[in-house]
């Protein structure tokens, strides 16, 4: 059994998280949009980018990767602490 390191997030590890968010998008909702009902007209979302007014969220998993991933790094490199815990 290998040991656990409990870490901090860091904006280098954006790419990885990005790739989290997205499987459990497509494993939650089938296709790695939110839920019904879960998506705000405009502004800030987890999922990465802002919504446009239509609500269209983005769904390519390319374009997911990239906006999420932007969405994440700022956030880490900013005011969020996120904890990882690695192998």
């Amino acid at each position: 059994m290998s040991d656990v390191v409990i870490r901090r997030a860091e904006p280098g590890d954006a790419p990885v998280l990005a790739a989290l968010r997205r499987r459990f998008k497509v494993e939650e909702d089938g296709d790695g949009a939110p839920p019904d009902g879960d998506v705000p007209q405009g502004g800030d979302v987890p999922w990465g980018g802002d919504v446009p007014p239509d609500g269209d969220v983005p769904q390519g998993e390319e374009r997911f990767l990239a906006e999420c991933g932007e969405w994440l790094r700022t956030r880490l490199a900013g005011p969020w602490r996120a904890w990882l815990a690695v192998t």
